[in-house]
């Protein structure tokens, strides 16, 4: 009996886990969070270092992203159009806080900005920490 017990626990275990994560992937085909409002380089500015889950400034990201996508500005540019990022930063790469969007909500995303060899936007992309 104990066996089957095992086993049934497995499969439980596997069973939830496959739920949240097919819930992590569906969950943007009904309410995309980073498609709220549109960009307001204010409301980004004032939402540095806010650490909210709720940082106004994830709502802001396709807008945002659709922008540096089409403008491909430089980088100096984008520093001054969002300010200093909130985590590491390269020649090629700048991170911002957006705040934690994903399903579970437990890790930050970062807004991810990738620059090429003239120092001009090539992508942008939501990483989650």
């Amino acid at each position: 009996m104990k066996p089957a017990l095992t086993l049934f626990a497995i499969g439980l275990t596997a069973l939830v886990a496959g739920g949240f994560w097919l819930a992590s992937e569906l969950m943007p085909l009904f309410d995309d969070p980073y498609d709220n409002r549109p960009f307001s380089q204010s409301i980004w500015l004032a939402h540095h270092n806010d650490w909210d889950a709720n940082n106004p400034r994830g709502e802001m990201v396709k807008d945002l992203t659709n922008r540096l996508i089409r403008e491909k500005p430089l980088r100096t540019e984008v520093l001054e159009l969002l300010g200093e990022p909130e985590y590491s930063t390269s020649d090629n790469r700048l991170s911002y806080n957006i705040g934690a969007w994903h399903f579970i909500r437990i890790d930050y995303d970062s807004l991810d900005i990738h620059f090429d060899e003239s120092l001009h936007v090539t992508k942008v992309e939501v990483v989650q920490r």
